[in-house]
C-alpha cells in the first residue's frame, strides 16, 4: 500500500506504507509526510488537507492529532471514491 499527497503547486510526498494500516501508523505518516508537502508547497501561504474519510483518517485519536497538530481540513464526504482525485486520474 502507498501513501501520496498532491497539491496545486505540484506533487507532494509518495511512499509505501508497508501494509495494513491504523490509526497510529497513520498519524505516523502524516507526521512524516505530510508537513515536508505543506513546508514545500505552502511556505507563506494557507492549504487544506483533504483525505477520503478512510476509518483510519476519521479515528478519534487521527482526528486528535490533526487538531494538535492544527491540520486545516477539508471536510469531505465519507468515503466517497467519487470525489477521489487519485480514483479520478
Amino acid at each position: 500500500m502507498f501513501w501520496g499527497s498532491s497539491t496545486h503547486e505540484g506533487v507532494g510526498t509518495f511512499t509505501e506504507t508497508g501494509g495494513k494500516i491504523n490509526s497510529q501508523k497513520s498519524m505516523n505518516i502524516l507526521e512524516t509526510n505530510l508537513w515536508p508537502t505543506i513546508v514545500r508547497h505552502f511556505p507563506n501561504e494557507d492549504y487544506l488537507f483533504q483525505d477520503y474519510n478512510a476509518p483510519v483518517n476519521s479515528s478519534k485519536a487521527t482526528k486528535l492529532w490533526k487538531t494538535e497538530n492544527e491540520i486545516k481540513c477539508l471536510t469531505w464526504t465519507s468515503q466517497s471514491l467519487y470525489n477521489n482525485i487519485i480514483g479520478n486520474v
